[in-house]
Protein backbone atom coordinates (compact mmCIF):
# COMPACT_ATOMS: atom_id res chain seq x y z
CA UNK A 1 0.00 0.00 0.00
CA UNK A 2 1.21 3.46 -0.89
CA UNK A 3 0.47 6.26 0.93
CA UNK A 4 1.06 10.49 0.12
CA UNK A 5 2.03 12.53 2.25
CA UNK A 6 -0.34 15.57 3.37
CA UNK A 7 1.15 17.70 0.74
CA UNK A 8 -0.84 20.08 -2.03
CA UNK A 9 1.33 18.32 -4.60
CA UNK A 10 -0.88 15.42 -3.04
CA UNK A 11 -4.43 17.17 -3.51
CA UNK A 12 -3.89 18.09 -6.87
CA UNK A 13 -3.41 15.39 -8.37
CA UNK A 14 -6.55 13.32 -6.93
CA UNK A 15 -7.95 16.54 -8.63
CA UNK A 16 -6.10 16.65 -12.02
CA UNK A 17 -7.05 11.92 -12.55
CA UNK A 18 -10.33 12.43 -10.66
CA UNK A 19 -9.65 10.00 -8.33
CA UNK A 20 -11.12 9.86 -4.45
CA UNK A 21 -9.23 11.03 -1.64
CA UNK A 22 -9.15 8.87 1.38
CA UNK A 23 -7.49 10.00 4.46
CA UNK A 24 -6.29 7.65 7.29
CA UNK A 25 -5.82 9.53 10.55
CA UNK A 26 -4.07 7.08 12.69
CA UNK A 27 -1.08 6.95 15.74
CA UNK A 28 1.71 5.36 16.87
CA UNK A 29 0.62 4.27 19.71
CA UNK A 30 -3.19 2.52 17.93
CA UNK A 31 -3.35 -0.85 18.56
CA UNK A 32 -6.57 -1.39 15.89
CA UNK A 33 -4.00 1.03 13.79
CA UNK A 34 -1.81 -1.91 13.49
CA UNK A 35 -4.35 -4.08 13.14
CA UNK A 36 -5.83 -2.32 10.09
CA UNK A 37 -2.34 -1.87 8.71
CA UNK A 38 -2.15 -5.40 8.50
CA UNK A 39 -5.50 -7.15 7.92
CA UNK A 40 -7.32 -4.08 5.56
CA UNK A 41 -4.55 -2.35 3.88
CA UNK A 42 -2.51 -5.04 3.41
CA UNK A 43 -5.13 -7.08 1.82
CA UNK A 44 -4.29 -7.66 -1.71
CA UNK A 45 -7.80 -6.96 -3.67
CA UNK A 46 -8.05 -3.52 -1.53
CA UNK A 47 -4.35 -2.36 -2.19
CA UNK A 48 -5.26 -3.20 -6.19
CA UNK A 49 -8.02 -1.07 -5.78
CA UNK A 50 -6.97 1.71 -3.94
CA UNK A 51 -4.17 2.00 -6.22
CA UNK A 52 -6.18 2.19 -9.35
CA UNK A 53 -8.82 4.33 -8.05
CA UNK A 54 -7.66 6.27 -4.45
CA UNK A 55 -5.17 8.37 -3.32
CA UNK A 56 -4.74 7.80 0.09
CA UNK A 57 -3.30 10.28 2.38
CA UNK A 58 -1.82 9.12 6.03
CA UNK A 59 -1.74 11.54 8.81
CA UNK A 60 -0.28 11.15 12.06
CA UNK A 61 -2.70 13.07 14.85
CA UNK A 62 -0.05 13.47 16.83
CA UNK A 63 2.11 15.38 14.72
CA UNK A 64 -0.71 16.93 12.69
CA UNK A 65 -2.99 18.61 15.86
CA UNK A 66 -5.42 20.18 13.67
CA UNK A 67 -6.07 17.55 11.28
CA UNK A 68 -6.73 15.42 15.32
CA UNK A 69 -8.91 17.87 15.89
CA UNK A 70 -11.11 17.48 12.55
CA UNK A 71 -11.52 14.11 13.30
CA UNK A 72 -11.36 12.85 16.85
CA UNK A 73 -15.07 12.22 17.22
CA UNK A 74 -14.47 9.35 15.06
CA UNK A 75 -11.39 8.00 17.15
CA UNK A 76 -7.77 6.52 15.97
CA UNK A 77 -7.97 4.69 12.83
CA UNK A 78 -10.23 7.31 11.64
CA UNK A 79 -11.28 7.44 8.18
CA UNK A 80 -12.32 10.21 5.40
CA UNK A 81 -13.70 9.32 1.67
CA UNK A 82 -13.35 13.19 -0.32
CA UNK A 83 -14.40 14.09 -3.71
CA UNK A 84 -11.15 14.35 -5.94
CA UNK A 85 -11.56 18.22 -5.17
CA UNK A 86 -11.77 17.67 -1.58
CA UNK A 87 -15.19 17.70 -0.11
CA UNK A 88 -16.54 15.13 2.42
CA UNK A 89 -18.52 12.34 1.39
CA UNK A 90 -18.57 9.93 3.87
CA UNK A 91 -16.43 8.99 7.35
CA UNK A 92 -15.29 5.58 9.16
CA UNK A 93 -14.72 5.12 12.92
CA UNK A 94 -12.23 2.61 13.87
CA UNK A 95 -11.07 -0.80 12.37
CA UNK A 96 -12.25 -1.47 9.05
CA UNK A 97 -13.18 -5.48 8.37
CA UNK A 98 -11.35 -6.00 4.53
CA UNK A 99 -14.45 -7.52 2.89
CA UNK A 100 -17.07 -4.86 4.05
CA UNK A 101 -14.72 -2.08 3.52
CA UNK A 102 -14.17 -3.27 -0.06
CA UNK A 103 -17.76 -3.83 -1.14
CA UNK A 104 -17.81 0.27 0.21
CA UNK A 105 -15.00 1.40 -1.78
CA UNK A 106 -16.54 -0.29 -4.92
CA UNK A 107 -19.80 1.29 -4.68
CA UNK A 108 -18.25 4.67 -3.84
CA UNK A 109 -16.16 4.54 -7.40
CA UNK A 110 -19.18 3.05 -9.38
CA UNK A 111 -21.49 6.16 -7.83
CA UNK A 112 -18.72 8.49 -9.07
CA UNK A 113 -18.18 6.22 -12.39
CA UNK A 114 -22.21 6.91 -13.05
CA UNK A 115 -22.71 10.34 -12.21
CA UNK A 116 -19.52 11.77 -12.54
CA UNK A 117 -19.98 14.01 -9.30
CA UNK A 118 -19.77 12.35 -5.65
CA UNK A 119 -21.81 14.41 -2.98
CA UNK A 120 -21.96 13.85 0.53
CA UNK A 121 -24.17 10.35 1.54
CA UNK A 122 -23.95 10.82 5.19
CA UNK A 123 -24.74 13.90 6.27
CA UNK A 124 -23.14 13.98 10.13
CA UNK A 125 -24.05 15.80 12.86
CA UNK A 126 -21.07 18.64 13.08
CA UNK A 127 -20.78 20.42 16.57
CA UNK A 128 -21.40 23.83 16.32
CA UNK A 129 -18.84 26.14 17.34
CA UNK A 130 -19.57 29.71 17.18
CA UNK A 131 -22.81 30.51 15.88
CA UNK A 132 -25.98 31.97 17.59
CA UNK A 133 -26.54 34.06 19.98
CA UNK A 134 -24.38 34.81 23.02
CA UNK A 135 -25.89 35.00 26.33
CA UNK A 136 -24.42 36.51 29.10
CA UNK A 137 -21.35 34.39 30.76
CA UNK A 138 -22.48 33.71 34.09
CA UNK A 139 -25.88 31.89 32.96
CA UNK A 140 -23.63 29.86 30.48
CA UNK A 141 -20.95 28.73 33.14
CA UNK A 142 -24.48 27.40 35.19
CA UNK A 143 -25.76 25.89 31.97
CA UNK A 144 -22.85 24.07 31.07
CA UNK A 145 -21.82 23.27 34.88
CA UNK A 146 -25.84 21.53 35.26
CA UNK A 147 -24.76 19.58 31.53
CA UNK A 148 -21.40 18.32 32.61
CA UNK A 149 -23.42 17.54 35.92
CA UNK A 150 -25.29 14.80 34.15
CA UNK A 151 -22.43 12.88 32.61
CA UNK A 152 -21.29 12.27 35.65
CA UNK A 153 -21.45 8.01 36.37
CA UNK A 154 -22.66 7.85 40.24
CA UNK A 155 -21.67 3.70 40.49
CA UNK A 156 -18.28 4.04 39.11
CA UNK A 157 -17.22 7.86 38.74
CA UNK A 158 -15.83 9.83 35.66
CA UNK A 159 -17.77 11.71 33.06
CA UNK A 160 -19.52 9.43 30.52
CA UNK A 161 -19.54 5.87 29.85
CA UNK A 162 -19.17 2.67 29.45
CA UNK A 163 -15.60 3.63 28.32
CA UNK A 164 -13.68 5.50 31.51
CA UNK A 165 -11.19 8.03 30.15
CA UNK A 166 -9.76 10.10 32.66
CA UNK A 167 -11.05 13.09 31.53
CA UNK A 168 -8.97 16.19 33.33
CA UNK A 169 -10.97 19.09 33.31
CA UNK A 170 -14.16 17.49 34.98
CA UNK A 171 -11.58 16.75 37.71
CA UNK A 172 -9.95 20.35 37.65
CA UNK A 173 -13.39 21.82 37.57
CA UNK A 174 -14.68 19.14 40.93
CA UNK A 175 -11.50 20.63 42.51
CA UNK A 176 -12.23 24.44 41.93
CA UNK A 177 -15.76 24.35 42.68
CA UNK A 178 -14.92 22.65 45.62
CA UNK A 179 -13.16 24.46 47.20
CA UNK A 180 -14.27 27.85 45.69
CA UNK A 181 -18.14 26.70 46.99
CA UNK A 182 -17.36 24.58 49.81
CA UNK A 183 -19.01 21.89 47.65
CA UNK A 184 -19.09 18.43 49.35
CA UNK A 185 -20.94 16.30 46.13
CA UNK A 186 -18.03 17.96 44.01
CA UNK A 187 -15.65 16.80 46.06
CA UNK A 188 -17.05 13.74 46.73
CA UNK A 189 -16.78 13.65 42.83
CA UNK A 190 -13.50 14.37 42.03
CA UNK A 191 -12.33 11.63 44.34
CA UNK A 192 -14.05 8.82 43.54
CA UNK A 193 -13.33 9.15 39.84
CA UNK A 194 -9.90 9.92 41.03
CA UNK A 195 -9.91 6.56 43.13
CA UNK A 196 -11.07 5.09 39.73
CA UNK A 197 -7.84 6.28 37.52
CA UNK A 198 -5.84 5.12 39.77
CA UNK A 199 -6.45 1.48 39.04
CA UNK A 200 -5.11 3.08 35.57
CA UNK A 201 -1.62 3.27 36.59
CA UNK A 202 0.88 0.43 35.76
CA UNK A 203 2.44 -0.12 39.22
CA UNK A 204 5.66 -1.83 37.27
CA UNK A 205 7.19 0.78 35.14
CA UNK A 206 4.73 3.41 36.47
CA UNK A 207 2.78 5.64 33.72
CA UNK A 208 -1.37 5.73 33.26
CA UNK A 209 -3.24 3.94 30.59
CA UNK A 210 -5.03 5.63 28.23
CA UNK A 211 -8.97 4.62 29.01
CA UNK A 212 -10.56 1.86 30.66
CA UNK A 213 -13.47 -0.38 28.67
CA UNK A 214 -16.77 -2.23 30.06
CA UNK A 215 -17.74 0.77 31.76
CA UNK A 216 -15.29 0.04 34.73
CA UNK A 217 -11.86 1.14 35.51
CA UNK A 218 -10.20 -1.85 35.61
CA UNK A 219 -9.91 -3.12 31.83
CA UNK A 220 -7.28 -1.07 30.12
CA UNK A 221 -6.21 0.06 26.92
CA UNK A 222 -2.57 -0.50 27.43
CA UNK A 223 -1.07 3.14 25.00
CA UNK A 224 0.31 5.20 27.36
CA UNK A 225 0.09 9.11 26.44
CA UNK A 226 2.45 11.45 27.40
CA UNK A 227 -0.29 14.34 27.11
CA UNK A 228 -2.83 12.28 29.05
CA UNK A 229 0.13 11.15 31.61
CA UNK A 230 1.09 15.03 32.27
CA UNK A 231 -2.60 16.49 32.03
CA UNK A 232 -3.56 13.42 34.99
CA UNK A 233 -0.14 14.07 37.46
CA UNK A 234 -1.60 17.61 37.59
CA UNK A 235 -4.99 16.27 38.74
CA UNK A 236 -3.24 14.08 41.25
CA UNK A 237 -1.18 16.46 42.60
CA UNK A 238 -3.95 19.02 43.27
CA UNK A 239 -6.02 16.22 44.49
CA UNK A 240 -3.04 16.02 46.95
CA UNK A 241 -2.52 19.22 47.82
CA UNK A 242 -6.88 19.68 48.00
CA UNK A 243 -7.11 16.66 50.56
CA UNK A 244 -3.92 15.55 51.95
CA UNK A 245 -4.58 11.89 50.62
CA UNK A 246 -1.43 10.37 50.32
CA UNK A 247 -2.66 7.95 47.60
CA UNK A 248 -3.29 10.87 45.02
CA UNK A 249 0.78 11.67 45.82
CA UNK A 250 1.59 8.10 45.16
CA UNK A 251 -0.32 8.36 41.99
CA UNK A 252 1.09 11.36 40.75
CA UNK A 253 4.71 10.12 41.40
CA UNK A 254 4.09 7.32 39.29
CA UNK A 255 3.19 9.30 37.10
CA UNK A 256 6.79 11.52 37.19
CA UNK A 257 8.66 8.66 37.22
CA UNK A 258 7.19 7.24 34.36
CA UNK A 259 8.01 10.71 32.72
CA UNK A 260 10.71 10.85 33.88
CA UNK A 261 12.25 7.33 32.54
CA UNK A 262 10.60 5.73 29.88
CA UNK A 263 9.55 9.03 28.36
CA UNK A 264 12.57 11.14 28.61
CA UNK A 265 15.27 11.78 25.94
CA UNK A 266 18.79 12.63 27.18
CA UNK A 267 18.58 16.84 26.99
CA UNK A 268 15.33 16.84 28.86
CA UNK A 269 12.41 16.81 26.63
CA UNK A 270 10.07 14.27 26.64
CA UNK A 271 8.91 11.69 23.65
CA UNK A 272 5.12 11.54 22.49
CA UNK A 273 3.59 8.02 23.76
CA UNK A 274 3.82 4.28 23.85
CA UNK A 275 2.48 1.69 22.45
CA UNK A 276 -0.01 -0.83 24.34
CA UNK A 277 1.96 -3.74 22.82
CA UNK A 278 5.51 -5.46 22.21
CA UNK A 279 6.33 -5.75 18.91
CA UNK A 280 3.81 -3.97 16.71
CA UNK A 281 6.92 -3.12 14.36
CA UNK A 282 8.33 -6.78 14.29
CA UNK A 283 11.73 -5.39 16.35
CA UNK A 284 10.27 -7.82 19.35
CA UNK A 285 8.02 -11.03 19.41
CA UNK A 286 4.42 -9.99 19.44
CA UNK A 287 2.66 -9.70 23.07
CA UNK A 288 -0.41 -8.11 23.99
CA UNK A 289 -0.65 -5.40 26.42
CA UNK A 290 -2.89 -7.17 28.49
CA UNK A 291 0.02 -10.32 29.08
CA UNK A 292 2.77 -8.00 28.84
CA UNK A 293 2.02 -5.78 31.83
CA UNK A 294 0.32 -8.61 33.50
CA UNK A 295 4.39 -9.62 34.49
CA UNK A 296 6.68 -8.35 36.86
CA UNK A 297 9.56 -6.10 35.55
CA UNK A 298 12.50 -9.14 35.36
CA UNK A 299 9.47 -11.05 32.94
CA UNK A 300 9.03 -8.02 31.09
CA UNK A 301 12.19 -7.07 30.14
CA UNK A 302 12.63 -11.06 28.70
CA UNK A 303 9.92 -9.98 26.51
CA UNK A 304 11.11 -6.31 25.12
CA UNK A 305 9.88 -3.28 25.73
CA UNK A 306 6.75 -1.42 23.52
CA UNK A 307 7.74 1.23 21.25
CA UNK A 308 7.93 4.43 22.22
CA UNK A 309 7.21 7.13 19.74
CA UNK A 310 10.18 9.11 20.15
CA UNK A 311 9.20 12.48 18.49
CA UNK A 312 9.21 15.82 20.53
CA UNK A 313 6.18 17.49 20.26
CA UNK A 314 5.53 21.51 22.19
CA UNK A 315 2.15 20.56 22.98
CA UNK A 316 2.59 17.01 24.74
CA UNK A 317 6.14 18.48 26.74
CA UNK A 318 3.75 21.44 27.94
CA UNK A 319 1.61 19.13 29.63
CA UNK A 320 3.85 17.25 31.28
CA UNK A 321 6.10 20.35 32.39
CA UNK A 322 2.64 21.38 33.47
CA UNK A 323 1.98 18.47 35.96
CA UNK A 324 5.22 18.19 37.29
CA UNK A 325 5.76 21.91 37.81
CA UNK A 326 2.57 21.12 40.03
CA UNK A 327 3.81 18.35 41.64
CA UNK A 328 7.13 19.99 42.26
CA UNK A 329 5.45 23.02 43.82
CA UNK A 330 3.33 21.21 46.08
CA UNK A 331 5.89 18.66 47.26
CA UNK A 332 8.90 20.65 47.28
CA UNK A 333 10.78 18.32 45.13
CA UNK A 334 14.34 19.81 43.53
CA UNK A 335 14.33 16.70 41.26
CA UNK A 336 10.97 17.48 39.27
CA UNK A 337 11.45 21.35 39.56
CA UNK A 338 14.73 20.62 37.67
CA UNK A 339 12.94 18.31 34.98
CA UNK A 340 10.34 20.89 34.52
CA UNK A 341 12.81 23.70 33.87
CA UNK A 342 14.91 21.60 31.64
CA UNK A 343 12.12 20.29 29.57
CA UNK A 344 11.22 23.60 28.91
CA UNK A 345 14.36 25.02 28.43
CA UNK A 346 14.97 22.36 25.58
CA UNK A 347 11.20 23.34 23.59
CA UNK A 348 12.00 27.47 23.88
CA UNK A 349 15.18 26.15 22.42
CA UNK A 350 14.18 23.98 19.80
CA UNK A 351 10.40 24.76 18.97
CA UNK A 352 10.35 28.68 19.01
CA UNK A 353 9.28 30.33 15.45
CA UNK A 354 9.46 34.31 16.76
CA UNK A 355 7.17 34.20 19.35
CA UNK A 356 4.75 30.89 18.96
CA UNK A 357 5.90 27.29 18.89
CA UNK A 358 6.60 25.02 16.30
CA UNK A 359 4.70 21.11 16.75
CA UNK A 360 7.48 19.23 16.02
CA UNK A 361 11.41 20.50 16.17
CA UNK A 362 12.00 18.44 12.86
CA UNK A 363 10.67 20.87 10.93
CA UNK A 364 12.76 23.80 9.49
CA UNK A 365 13.48 26.33 12.19
CA UNK A 366 14.21 29.23 8.99
CA UNK A 367 10.90 28.18 6.92
CA UNK A 368 8.94 31.09 7.67
CA UNK A 369 5.83 28.95 5.83
CA UNK A 370 5.31 26.68 9.11
CA UNK A 371 1.91 26.26 10.49
CA UNK A 372 1.66 26.43 14.38
CA UNK A 373 -0.89 25.18 16.11
CA UNK A 374 -3.04 26.45 18.58
CA UNK A 375 -2.42 22.69 20.94
CA UNK A 376 1.22 24.10 20.95
CA UNK A 377 0.71 27.58 22.19
CA UNK A 378 -2.25 27.05 24.58
CA UNK A 379 0.31 24.01 26.37
CA UNK A 380 3.20 25.64 26.46
CA UNK A 381 1.67 29.08 27.13
CA UNK A 382 0.49 27.46 30.32
CA UNK A 383 3.83 25.16 31.46
CA UNK A 384 5.01 28.35 31.09
CA UNK A 385 3.15 30.44 33.98
CA UNK A 386 3.43 27.45 35.68
CA UNK A 387 7.07 27.19 35.57
CA UNK A 388 7.71 30.75 36.14
CA UNK A 389 5.38 30.41 39.28
CA UNK A 390 7.35 27.47 40.53
CA UNK A 391 10.59 29.38 39.92
CA UNK A 392 9.90 33.24 40.31
CA UNK A 393 12.41 33.70 36.92
CA UNK A 394 10.93 36.43 35.01
CA UNK A 395 12.31 35.16 31.57
CA UNK A 396 9.53 32.33 31.78
CA UNK A 397 6.85 34.89 32.77
CA UNK A 398 7.59 36.88 29.77
CA UNK A 399 7.70 33.89 27.46
CA UNK A 400 4.51 33.44 28.56
CA UNK A 401 3.28 36.97 27.91
CA UNK A 402 5.02 36.40 24.22
CA UNK A 403 2.92 33.23 23.90
CA UNK A 404 -0.05 34.91 24.79
CA UNK A 405 0.29 37.78 22.11
CA UNK A 406 1.02 35.19 19.45
CA UNK A 407 -2.44 33.93 20.00
CA UNK A 408 -3.99 37.24 19.50
CA UNK A 409 -2.47 38.43 16.57
CA UNK A 410 -2.11 34.78 15.06
CA UNK A 411 -4.68 32.75 15.57
CA UNK A 412 -7.41 34.98 16.62
CA UNK A 413 -10.38 35.66 14.83
CA UNK A 414 -10.64 39.19 15.03
CA UNK A 415 -14.01 39.30 13.67
CA UNK A 416 -16.70 37.07 15.49
CA UNK A 417 -13.93 36.00 18.28
CA UNK A 418 -11.50 32.76 19.37
CA UNK A 419 -9.12 31.22 17.70
CA UNK A 420 -8.35 29.03 14.70
CA UNK A 421 -6.74 25.70 15.35
CA UNK A 422 -3.73 27.03 13.37
CA UNK A 423 -1.58 29.75 11.50
CA UNK A 424 -3.56 30.65 7.42
CA UNK A 425 -1.88 28.41 5.01
CA UNK A 426 -2.35 28.41 1.54
CA UNK A 427 -1.44 24.96 1.14
CA UNK A 428 -4.83 22.99 2.01
CA UNK A 429 -7.19 22.69 0.03
CA UNK A 430 -11.10 21.49 -0.35
CA UNK A 431 -12.66 21.28 2.98
CA UNK A 432 -9.20 21.27 5.01
CA UNK A 433 -9.21 25.32 3.62
CA UNK A 434 -11.36 26.16 6.34
CA UNK A 435 -9.63 27.47 9.30
CA UNK A 436 -11.92 26.13 12.40
CA UNK A 437 -12.13 27.03 16.01
CA UNK A 438 -11.94 23.73 18.53
CA UNK A 439 -14.28 24.01 20.88
CA UNK A 440 -12.25 22.36 24.23
CA UNK A 441 -9.02 24.36 22.78
CA UNK A 442 -10.92 27.97 22.62
CA UNK A 443 -11.60 27.24 25.90
CA UNK A 444 -8.02 26.42 27.41
CA UNK A 445 -7.29 29.49 25.34
CA UNK A 446 -9.62 31.85 26.97
CA UNK A 447 -8.48 31.11 30.14
CA UNK A 448 -4.95 31.13 29.52
CA UNK A 449 -5.47 34.69 28.17
CA UNK A 450 -7.47 35.88 31.12
CA UNK A 451 -5.05 34.55 33.69
CA UNK A 452 -1.87 36.31 31.81
CA UNK A 453 -4.00 39.44 31.34
CA UNK A 454 -4.65 39.74 35.06
CA UNK A 455 -1.02 38.53 36.38
CA UNK A 456 0.42 41.60 33.83
CA UNK A 457 -2.79 43.63 34.66
CA UNK A 458 -3.52 44.14 30.57
CA UNK A 459 -6.57 44.53 29.97
CA UNK A 460 -6.40 43.88 26.09
CA UNK A 461 -5.71 40.02 26.86
CA UNK A 462 -8.32 39.73 29.23
CA UNK A 463 -10.86 41.09 26.52
CA UNK A 464 -9.48 39.02 24.12
CA UNK A 465 -10.66 36.12 26.22
CA UNK A 466 -13.53 37.18 27.54
CA UNK A 467 -14.42 37.58 23.52
CA UNK A 468 -13.40 34.16 23.27
CA UNK A 469 -16.31 32.81 25.42
CA UNK A 470 -18.93 34.88 24.23
CA UNK A 471 -18.44 33.47 20.43
CA UNK A 472 -19.31 30.04 22.01
CA UNK A 473 -21.42 31.24 24.48
CA UNK A 474 -24.90 29.70 23.83
CA UNK A 475 -26.97 26.84 24.81
CA UNK A 476 -26.90 24.48 21.41
CA UNK A 477 -23.33 24.76 20.76
CA UNK A 478 -22.70 23.55 24.96
CA UNK A 479 -24.90 21.32 24.32
CA UNK A 480 -23.46 19.93 21.17
CA UNK A 481 -20.33 19.12 23.00
CA UNK A 482 -22.21 16.75 25.27
CA UNK A 483 -19.26 15.59 28.42
CA UNK A 484 -16.33 17.96 26.68
CA UNK A 485 -17.52 21.06 28.20
CA UNK A 486 -14.92 20.91 30.98
CA UNK A 487 -12.31 23.53 29.13
CA UNK A 488 -14.49 25.84 28.66
CA UNK A 489 -16.28 25.70 32.11
CA UNK A 490 -12.85 25.84 33.66
CA UNK A 491 -12.17 29.29 31.38
CA UNK A 492 -16.01 30.92 32.62
CA UNK A 493 -15.09 30.04 36.34
CA UNK A 494 -11.88 32.06 35.64
CA UNK A 495 -13.16 34.95 34.18
CA UNK A 496 -16.09 35.22 36.87
CA UNK A 497 -14.11 34.51 39.58
CA UNK A 498 -11.83 37.35 41.53
CA UNK A 499 -8.20 36.20 41.26
CA UNK A 500 -6.37 36.00 44.62
CA UNK A 501 -2.62 37.49 44.17
CA UNK A 502 0.44 36.16 45.94
CA UNK A 503 2.99 38.88 45.49
CA UNK A 504 6.31 38.02 46.64
CA UNK A 505 8.96 41.16 47.01
CA UNK A 506 12.30 40.56 47.47
CA UNK A 507 15.77 39.44 45.32
CA UNK A 508 17.48 36.95 44.11
CA UNK A 509 18.59 35.32 47.83
CA UNK A 510 17.38 32.48 49.53
CA UNK A 511 14.83 34.52 51.59
CA UNK A 512 12.47 35.42 48.74
CA UNK A 513 13.15 32.17 47.09
CA UNK A 514 11.65 30.67 50.60
CA UNK A 515 8.40 32.82 50.78
CA UNK A 516 8.05 31.96 47.00
CA UNK A 517 8.35 28.30 47.75
CA UNK A 518 5.79 28.49 50.50
CA UNK A 519 3.31 30.35 48.11
CA UNK A 520 3.36 27.96 45.73
CA UNK A 521 2.82 25.32 48.20
CA UNK A 522 -0.29 26.22 48.96
CA UNK A 523 -3.11 25.04 46.74
CA UNK A 524 -5.62 27.23 45.49
CA UNK A 525 -7.79 27.71 42.51
CA UNK A 526 -7.74 31.20 40.98
CA UNK A 527 -4.46 32.10 42.38
CA UNK A 528 -1.82 34.28 40.62
CA UNK A 529 2.15 34.39 41.87
CA UNK A 530 3.76 37.32 41.48
CA UNK A 531 7.16 38.20 41.96
CA UNK A 532 9.13 41.85 42.20
CA UNK A 533 11.41 43.39 43.07
CA UNK A 534 10.77 46.01 46.16
CA UNK A 535 9.95 49.55 45.37
CA UNK A 536 8.11 48.84 42.23
CA UNK A 537 4.33 48.46 43.65
CA UNK A 538 5.53 47.68 47.39
CA UNK A 539 7.50 49.29 49.87
CA UNK A 540 10.60 48.11 50.71
CA UNK A 541 10.69 46.40 53.86
CA UNK A 542 14.43 45.74 54.45
CA UNK A 543 13.59 42.08 53.71
CA UNK A 544 11.30 40.10 51.37
CA UNK A 545 7.91 40.01 52.35
CA UNK A 546 4.89 38.46 50.80
CA UNK A 547 1.61 40.13 49.74
CA UNK A 548 -2.04 38.31 49.71
CA UNK A 549 -4.09 40.75 48.05
CA UNK A 550 -8.02 40.79 45.88
CA UNK A 551 -8.83 43.82 43.52
CA UNK A 552 -9.63 45.53 46.75
CA UNK A 553 -7.21 45.07 50.00
CA UNK A 554 -4.03 43.46 51.17
CA UNK A 555 -2.53 41.24 54.00
CA UNK A 556 -0.01 42.86 55.83
CA UNK A 557 3.25 41.94 55.06
CA UNK A 558 4.40 38.07 55.64
CA UNK A 559 7.99 37.64 56.24
CA UNK A 560 7.91 34.48 57.55
CA UNK A 561 7.61 31.34 55.27
CA UNK A 562 6.11 29.23 58.02
CA UNK A 563 3.24 31.71 58.48
CA UNK A 564 2.07 32.07 54.67
CA UNK A 565 -0.44 28.15 54.62
CA UNK A 566 -2.32 29.86 57.84
CA UNK A 567 -2.29 33.61 56.70
CA UNK A 568 -2.97 32.43 53.18
CA UNK A 569 -5.93 30.19 54.47
CA UNK A 570 -7.33 32.99 57.23
CA UNK A 571 -7.27 35.56 53.87
CA UNK A 572 -9.19 33.30 51.54
CA UNK A 573 -11.59 32.56 54.53
CA UNK A 574 -12.82 36.24 54.71
CA UNK A 575 -13.15 36.62 50.91
CA UNK A 576 -15.29 33.71 51.03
Amino acid sequence: MVFRPWEKATFDQAAAEKRLLLVTVVTEWCHWCHVMDEKTWGDPAIAALVAKRFVVVRVDADARPDVAERYADWGWPALALLTPDAQPVTEWKGYQEPRRFEAELVAYVKALDADGVLSRKIVLAERRTDEGASAPLAHIRDFTRTQLDGFYDAEEGGWGKPQKYPLWAPVAHALLVSSVDGDATALARARQTLDGELQLIDGVDGGMYQYSLEGVWTAPHYEKLAELNGLALENLADAWGATGDERYLRGARDLARYALTVLLRSDGAFFANQDADVGTRGEHEHVLGKDYYARSAPERRKLGTPFVDRHVYASHNGRLVAGLARLAALSADPVLAAAAVRAVDVILSHHRVGDGFRHDEESSAVNDDVVLYLADQVAMGRALLMVNELTGLPRYRVEAGKTARFLVEHLQDAQRGGFYAHTATSDDVGVFAERRKPFQLNGEAARLLIKIGRLEQDGTLVSVGERALQAFADEGVIGAQYRTVGEVLLALEEDLHEPVRFSVVGGDDDATRALLAAAVKFWAPHRLIDVQAPGKKYPDQGEPALYICTSTSCSPPITDPALVASKAARSLKRKS
